[in-house]
Order: structure tokens, then C-alpha cells, then sequence
């Protein structure tokens, strides 16, 4: 129970720092408060997570709140699982917090206190999200963790595009959770509980007798989880909602949350349902929602100029990778556990690659925001010369997420592809799918080449001569989300053996406990043995062949010591403003986004107004006539103050009668 403790430890330091940071007086120590509180519980909940991957799940239950005759009782399970999307809530949210420290402070316009306050609490449901094993108590903290984080994407409320951006996310996302809301509800009405232990025979009722409705709970948990996740059409709202959020919150958003729905459909669907002919239906629906997700992510980071928009475009797109290796798993669970087991590997280790280098983007996003106080890429260029440091992150983290080897994107897609190219076997159309997963690593590197290039390289504006590095706070995490990128390529073993033994409790465990699809050299190679169809990678001997000719290149350099020396732009005669002929974010692929620009068309949604309530709930509407009407009664009887003594007698006269006839009436009656 000590882990529990811990567990219990961290939720009451994020009560507490957020209610803290709501009512200090001095805006110079919320941050501070915030950090402290946040390394803390931080710390606590990695601590945590360590323990269960090393000794087994535990189990907690609070009875005391139970209520008499309702079917849910808040009980917390710590397994495998949970751990893993602990651990990575836990690291990163303290990774933002840090950087937050130096980026918060440049919109000066707003109070932190109202960054803080929710983002401590978002950070608290997300915990409780993944840990939670009660249906009910899991919409009650999805529903919290989606309140928390609406604040924070309206942060910046001076800019009426954050609000409507807001106003869409919750919307979007509410309407789609009203699925998983009728879920909770057939649930508590089928089995008289709403603990996840009940649910596996709730499903296996409905397979034999109610086969229609089972594929209908599937589809509500597939679309509301795909909607947070960011699943192509479903996360159109993706590159509206995440960048109006500060950077640290975009990077939560795009790196954590909709992780945790991808948590979500593996709690819900894959560790609760028996493996059918169903799985392989549904796995082949996931796949295919991945790939259109993939294609059409990554294509529109093309078109973008915006920064942050380009980054979350990518996120639909990276997304796509994650649900192609859970649709693949889902399709042979029921007849090539083998396969099925790496396929989840590879969409595990996906994400928590994917964490780790999205998180690194926004961030970087966010410093070019900060140094040059915009994030349309056209209008900025040279900024290696001020913020070296967020320039070699963004380096690795742009080619980490092309899949480069050996940076882990390239690691966990290999996995993806190995997965994709053998289902093909039994199913062709998944050979398909991998060829396009391999294409589709170059459409990123395309679009990360024109953020990294219209960002960082070419010259420095005059504007930006007198700019500065980015305070040391955001240094420090983007360094070190940068040295996570690398690691976790050139070190797959254990970021493996953590997806892997994420499994226990599904009906891959005893595939994964006794498994010879993995093996690891002792050089750092990955082997995977599938039926005999041998892959083989060795990051660490690709990083020392990249280094060897890196500095063979310098060397031979450094040998000529050719002269160098600065010259204009050769422009064919004709004197030019170097601002003009420089080649702009919009200049890239300009060929091929008018080639495929139905592929880039904006289609009108429907606009959403809500009703004036401000008009609705206008008082003067109702009181106004009325306080009309007495003024003109009141004018009327103004008439007869005439003056006259003889006119107020009568009145006084009219006056008593009424009265005496109204009291013998009352008597009479």
C-alpha cells in the first residue's frame, strides 16, 4: 500500500500547489510554487511507476466513498499499463512546467495564476485517467481532464481565435464522449457494476447474444477515443485548439493527452475483449483510420506556415503510426499471436517516442515564438544565431520524427513497417499499408526540413539583431527532451521491454513472457524472428558509421582549407532586397501542393454560434415595457392633481366606498 501512499502523496501536492498558486498575491512566485509542486508529484508518480514494472500491479480501493446502491466504486489499479503512461505523464509534465518558468513570462497581458491553477489539476486528472478502474470514475476524470485543459487553450483570451478555438475543442470532444457516457450507462445497467473486472464478461455475453450491440459499444469507445487522439477526420480540431494553447500546454496536448486516449482503447477494448473474428474487423477499421490519419497529416504539414499548426498537423499524422500497429495487433489476436504481439510493441514504443519528440517541437515552436515574437515562418529566418541550443534540439527532433536512423522515430516505424510487411501475407492490403508508412516518413522529413530551414538557417532579419537566447529554463528541457530522442534510439532495449511488459494483463502476456520475437545484442542490435523472417537493426553501429563520416567530411574540409569568404546573391544582374529573394516557408513544395491542392482545400464546416445569452437574460428586456406602462399610468393619474380641495375629497370619498364594499364582501363571503 506504500505505493498508493506515494500515488495518494502526489494527487494532494497538485490540489494543493494549484489551489496555492490560485491565491498567492505575488505572480512573480506562482511559477516557482508550481515547479516545486510539480517535481515533487512528478518524482512520486515515476517512482511509482518503477515499482510496478518491477514487483507487479497493486490494488486500492476507497469504500468509504462509496454510496449505498450505486453500481460504481472508486477503486484505483496500478499495473503495467498504467505505469508506463504514468511514468510519461509524470516526466513531461514536469519537462513543461520547467520550461514554463522562462516562456510564461513573455505574455504579459495575462496572469499566470490562471495558467497554473488549471494546468496543475489537468496534470492531476490525466493521473487519475490512467489509474482509475471504475467505468464511472473513469468518465468522471476524462470529463475533468478535458474541463482543465479548456482553460488552458483559452489562456490568451485578447486573441477572439483562441476562444473559438476552445469553444471547438470542447464542443468536438464532448459531443463524441456522449458515446462513452451510454457506454457507462449500459454498462451499470447490464452487470450492476462498473468496475473494469466486470467488464470481460459483459462482453462475452454480448458476443453470443447480442453480437450488434458489442460492435456498437466498439464503435462509440473507437470514436470518442479517435477524437482525442486526433484521428483523421474526427481531430480536425487538432491544429486550431493546440497551438492557441501556451507552448507548454500544446506540447502536453499533442505529447501526453492523446496518448492517454490511446490508453483509453486499450483499456477498454483490447484488454476486455475475447479475441474473434470482431477483433480482426475492428483491428482492420483502427489500421485503416491510421493510415488515411497518416497520409493526410503529414501531406498538409506541407502547406503550413504557422509554426505550431505545421507541428500539430504532424501530430495527426504520427498519431496515424500508433493506430496502424494497434490495428495490425488487433487483427491477429485471434490467429497469429506473434504477430499481434508486435504490432503492439511497435505502436507502444511508438508512443513513447512520439511523447517525447512532439513535446520537443511544440517546445521549440514555442522558442521561436518567444525570440522573434511570431510563429509565421515566412517572416522568420537565422535564428541558430541567437538560440543555438533550441536550434541542434530541433534538429534532432525533426529528424527524429521523419523516422532518421538512429533517433528513436526511425526505431519504433521500423517495427511498424516489419509488422505491416508480414500481416501483408494473410492480408495484402496491410503490405499496401506499410509501403505507404514508408512514403509517408519522407512527406515528414519534407515538412520538417521547411520548419528547420525557414526557422533556423538563411539570415538573421535586422530586426532580430538585437534579440537574445531563450532563458535558461527552456534551454535545459529542450536539451534534455533532445538527449531522450537519442537514447531511446540508440538504446531501444528498454523502452521495448517496457511496451512489452506493458502487456500483462492481456491476453498477449503469455506471448510476451515467453516470447523469441525480440532479441537484443549486446552491441545494441534489435532482432525480430517472425516465423522465420529475420529483421535486424543495430542503432549504435549506425551512430558510430554517421560520426566516422562526419568526420572524415570535416577532416577533408579542414585538409583543402579552401578561402571563404561572404558575397551576395548572385540575381542574375538585378539588385534585389536580400528580403526578397530569400526562399520562403511558402516557397516549399510549391509544385506539389498546386498538383494536389483538392488535398489542401478547406472545407466549410458549419458554422456553431451559441445563443446571445447576454440578450436572453437582459433584465431590461422584461422590466423595461413594464416600468413603460407605470410611467404612462402614472402620467394618466398625474391628470387629477388639478389643484382643487374639492377633487381630493371626492377621491378620499371614492376611495372609502371601495374599501367598505370590499370588507362586506369579504364578510359576506
Amino acid at each position: 500500500m506504500y505505493l498508493f501512499t506515494c500515488l495518494w502523496l502526489a494527487f494532494a501536492i497538485l490540489l494543493i500547489g494549484s489551489f496555492l498558486c490560485l491565491i498567492s498575491r505575488r505572480h512573480e512566485v506562482t511559477g516557482p510554487l508550481a515547479l516545486v509542486s510539480m517535481v515533487a508529484a512528478g518524482l512520486l508518480t515515476v517512482f511509482v511507476s518503477v515499482e510496478v514494472f518491477l514487483n507487479g500491479p497493486v490494488t486500492a480501493s476507497i469504500d468509504s466513498l462509496a454510496i449505498a446502491g450505486f453500481p460504481a466504486v472508486p477503486v484505483f489499479t496500478i499495473d503495467r499499463l498504467s505505469a508506463l503512461f504514468l511514468g510519461m505523464i509524470g516526466a513531461l509534465s514536469t519537462a513543461s512546467v520547467l520550461y514554463t518558468q522562462g516562456y510564461l513570462p513573455h505574455i504579459k497581458r495575462e496572469d499566470p495564476r490562471r495558467y497554473y491553477f488549471p494546468f496543475l489539476l489537468f496534470i492531476l486528472g490525466m493521473m487519475a485517467v490512467v489509474t482509475v478502474a471504475d467505468l464511472f470514475y473513469f468518465l468522471l476524470f476524462w470529463e475533468f481532464m478535458t474541463l482543465t485543459s479548456y482553460f488552458l487553450v483559452v489562456y490568451q483570451r485578447d486573441n477572439k481565435k483562441n476562444l473559438e478555438a476552445g469553444f471547438l475543442y470542447f464542443f468536438v470532444t464532448h459531443v463524441t464522449s456522449a458515446g462513452l457516457i451510454l457506454v457507462v450507462i449500459l454498462f451499470g445497467g447490464w452487470s450492476g457494476s462498473m468496475a473494469f473486472t466486470a467488464m470481460p464478461e459483459v462482453y462475452r455475453q454480448l458476443a453470443t447474444a447480442n453480437p450488434v450491440m458489442l460492435n456498437v459499444i466498439i464503435g462509440l469507445l473507437v470514436v470518442c477515443f479517435a477524437t482525442k487522439a486526433g484521428i483523421y477526420p474526427l481531430g480536425f480540431w487538432f491544429p486550431e485548439a493546440h497551438p492557441a494553447a501556451p507552448a507548454g500546454t500544446s506540447a502536453m496536448l499533442s505529447g501526453v493527452m492523446n496518448k492517454v486516449a490511446v490508453y483509453g482503447l486499450l483499456r477498454l477494448t483490447y484488454w476486455m475483449l475475447p479475441a474473434s473474428d470482431m477483433t480482426t474487423s475492428w483491428g482492420l477499421v483502427i489500421a485503416t483510420a491510421g493510415v488515411v490519419s497518416m497520409i493526410v497529416g503529414n501531406l498538409r504539414t506541407l502547406s503550413e506556415k504557422d509554426a505550431k499548426r505545421l507541428v500539430a498537423q504532424s501530430t495527426i499524422g504520427q498519431m496515424g503510426y500508433v493506430w496502424l500497429g494497434l490495428g495490425v495487433s488487433f487483427m491477429f489476436l485471434a490467429t497469429n499471436p506473434w504477430l499481434s504481439l508486435l504490432g503492439m510493441v511497435g505502436a507502444l514504443y511508438h508512443v513513447i517516442n512520439d511523447s517525447c519528440f512532439k513535446s520537443l517541437l511544440f517546445l521549440n515552436a514555442g522558442s521561436i515564438e518567444y525570440t522573434s515574437g511570431q510563429r509565421d515562418l515566412n517572416k522568420v529566418s537565422g535564428l541558430i544565431k541567437l538560440i543555438p541550443l533550441t536550434t541542434a534540439a530541433a534538429l534532432v527532433g525533426s529528424l527524429a520524427i521523419a523516422g532518421v536512423p538512429p533517433l528513436n522515430g526511425f526505431m519504433s516505424k521500423w517495427m511498424l513497417y516489419q509488422a505491416a510487411v508480414a500481416g501483408g501475407k494473410t492480408w495484402p492490403v496491410l503490405m499496401l499499408y506499410g509501403v505507404v508508412a514508408v512514403f509517408i516518413s519522407t512527406v515528414s522529413l519534407a515538412g520538417y526540413i521547411k520548419f528547420f530551414g525557414s526557422a533556423f538557417l538563411g539570415p538573421l532579419p535586422a530586426s532580430l539583431e538585437k534579440g537574445h537566447n531563450v532563458p535558461l529554463s527552456m534551454r535545459c528541457t529542450e536539451g534534455c527532451l533532445a538527449v531522450g530522442c537519442l537514447v531511446l534510439g540508440i538504446i531501444p532495449a528498454w523502452p521495448l521491454a517496457l511496451a512489452a511488459g506493458s502487456l500483462d494483463g492481456s491476453s498477449l502476456a503469455a506471448v510476451a513472457g515467453n516470447s523469441s520475437l525480440l532479441a537484443f545484442a549486446p552491441w545494441g542490435a534489435v532482432k525480430v524472428n517472425l516465423a522465420g523472417v529475420l529483421g535486424q537493426v543495430a542503432p549504435l553501429i549506425i551512430l558510430f558509421g554517421l560520426a566516422v563520416g562526419c568526420l572524415v567530411a570535416y577532416g577533408i574540409y579542414r585538409l583543402a582549407a579552401a578561402p571563404v569568404r561572404p558575397a551576395e546573391l548572385w540575381n542574375c544582374g538585378e539588385l534585389e532586397p536580400q528580403a526578397e529573394v530569400l526562399y520562403r516557408a511558402d516557397s516549399f513544395y510549391l509544385p506539389f501542393r498546386e498538383h494536389f491542392a483538392a488535398l489542401y482545400r478547406s472545407w466549410p464546416w458549419p458554422s456553431l454560434r451559441l445563443p446571445n445569452l447576454a440578450v436572453w437574460l437582459d433584465l431590461d428586456r422584461l422590466y423595461l415595457p413594464l416600468g413603460n406602462q407605470f410611467v404612462k399610468f402614472s402620467r394618466w393619474i398625474s391628470r387629477i392633481h388639478t389643484g382643487g380641495p374639492r377633487w381630493y375629497l371626492l377621491w378620499q370619498v371614492a376611495g372609502l366606498v371601495v374599501v367598505l364594499a370590499a370588507v362586506f364582501l369579504v364578510i359576506r363571503g
